[in-house]
């Protein structure tokens, strides 16, 4: 869930959100993504749902990267030489 926060810039009042996207396997690091530039909380609540949704789609079509980049690190992947 994105929080969203009011920010000024030139006397204007902006709206950003910063969302959780998960980790990222090969690093393990946490992964975030920050949007600003809207003019309404309401468009700011819109773009962020469209983003999770999206990076939700993005997680269920990582797993077999990671078992591939699993394989490559710690050489458990079978070679044939013929």
């Amino acid at each position: 869930m994105a929080v969203i926060k009011p920010y000024e810039k030139n006397g204007k009042t902006f709206y950003m959100f910063q969302l959780y996207i998960g980790i990222d396997p090969l690093t393990g690091k946490v992964r975030k993504t920050t949007r600003r530039g809207f003019k309404t909380k309401k468009e700011a609540s819109s773009n962020s749902l469209d983003c999770n949704l999206k990076s939700t789609k993005a997680r269920m079509y990582a797993n077999p990267l990671k078992r591939i980049a699993k394989c490559m690190i710690y050489g458990l992947c079978s070679t044939r030489t013929q």
